[in-house]
């Protein structure tokens, strides 16, 4: 599997056990801002004009601050 089309979100919801994903109140009209929780515990938050957007730039800090991934040039510009 590439980079570009690995599936963060899905790594972190099968891999990370206690994940859950919090969507905070819009900050405007076309921005979605979302956070991790792992057992409570916030983990990473994210501001973008697509729910997914936001949650793909989460899991992907999260599972690379873990190690588990390979750094990814797309999501790291």
């Amino acid at each position: 599997m590439s980079d570009s089309t690995r599936d963060y979100i899905q790594m972190v919801h099968n891999q990370v056990a206690g994940s859950q994903w919090e969507h905070l109140p819009n900050r405007g009209s076309n921005l979605h801002a979302v956070r991790l929780l792992v057992n409570g515990v916030e983990q990473g938050r994210a501001t973008a004009t697509r729910r997914n957007t936001a949650k793909k730039i989460i899991a992907y800090a999260y599972l690379r601050g873990l190690g588990w991934v390979p750094r990814d040039e797309e999501m790291e510009s």
